[in-house]
């Protein structure tokens, strides 16, 4: 038998004892009780974010998939180049609609989280440097993942 004071720190499993990791629980209650103490702030991030995020892709969207001349526009644009040259996707290949849809919710998800972010900073230089330094990597990490996902696609 395990003794009362043994038994607070241990739970058990089936037939199995395990050690309770109080670290974990201790963490999981200062993450409980900081999120209903920011709560106001996080959602005005979380507002901000799908601001921007259901904004530029509306005009994304609207501006150059479901107008021809955009979409024209699209086929000879410099992404789809950089996106040809830098991940080998030929455009022949792959559903062009379907890369647009892709392409404008991986910009609509960049430019969102950068304007996110910013937000949280107060001086106007401080913004301006923290956005590019933001905006670059994310872009190009964005951009490296839908690259290697429409490798895969032409390849199929």
């Amino acid at each position: 038998m395990i003794s009362i004071k043994r038994y607070a720190r241990y739970r058990i499993r089936g037939n199995k004892y395990y050690k309770i990791r109080w670290y974990r629980v201790k963490n999981a209650l200062m993450s409980i009780i900081l999120f209903y103490v920011l709560k106001e702030e996080i959602m005005e991030y979380l507002i901000t974010f799908l601001f921007c995020f259901i904004v530029v892709y509306m005009c994304y969207s609207l501006v150059v998939i479901y107008r021809k001349k955009g979409f024209q526009k699209f086929k000879t644009s410099k992404q789809l180049m950089y996106f040809e040259k830098a991940y080998k996707i030929n455009k022949d290949k792959i559903n062009l609609k379907h890369f647009a849809q892709s392409l404008a919710l991986t910009n609509a998800f960049i430019i969102a989280a950068t304007c996110t972010i910013i937000e949280i900073f107060d001086n106007l230089i401080l913004k301006l440097m923290v956005g590019f330094v933001i905006l670059v990597p994310l872009m190009l990490l964005m951009y490296k993942i839908l690259g290697t996902i429409y490798k895969k696609k032409e390849g199929k």
